[in-house]
C-alpha cells in the first residue's frame, strides 16, 4: 500500500483517463436514452422528399427526365436593375512622383517643439 502511494505520479494520468472515459461513457448512454423529438412537420417532410426521390428514380429508370420542381424561396425577390451608375475615371498614380519638402519649416517645427519639451 506505501508503494501505490510513493508511486502516485504513475497512477495520476491512469486516473485521469479512467475518468475521462467514464465521463465519456455517461454522455453518450444519455444520449441514446433521449429520443429525438420529431415532430409532425419533420416526419411530413422526411415524407415528402423520400416520395420525390422515388419519383424521380423511376422517372430515370422509364427513360423520362421529370422537370425540376423548385418552389420558390419565400425572401427571394428580383433585385431590381439599377438606373444608371456612375462610376469615376480611374486616374494612374504616378510611382516615380517625388516629393518636395520644405525643409526650413521642417527644422523650424522641429526647434518648436524641442523648446516646447525644454519648457515643460
Amino acid at each position: 500500500m506505501d508503494w501505490i502511494f510513493d508511486n502516485v505520479e504513475k497512477f495520476f494520468p491512469l486516473l485521469i483517463f479512467i475518468a475521462y472515459a467514464f465521463s465519456a461513457w455517461r454522455k453518450r448512454s444519455r444520449k441514446e436514452d433521449e429520443d429525438p423529438a420529431e415532430g409532425p412537420e419533420t416526419a411530413e417532410r422526411v415524407r415528402r422528399i423520400q416520395e420525390e426521390i422515388r419519383r424521380k428514380i423511376v422517372a430515370r429508370q422509364q427513360g423520362k427526365s421529370s422537370p425540376v420542381e423548385t418552389p420558390p424561396h419565400p425572401l427571394q425577390r428580383e433585385k431590381p436593375a439599377p438606373a444608371s451608375v456612375l462610376i469615376p475615371p480611374v486616374v494612374p498614380i504616378d510611382a516615380q512622383r517625388t516629393l518636395f519638402v520644405d525643409e526650413e519649416g521642417e527644422r523650424d517645427r522641429q526647434r518648436a517643439l524641442e523648446e516646447n519639451l525644454r519648457v515643460a
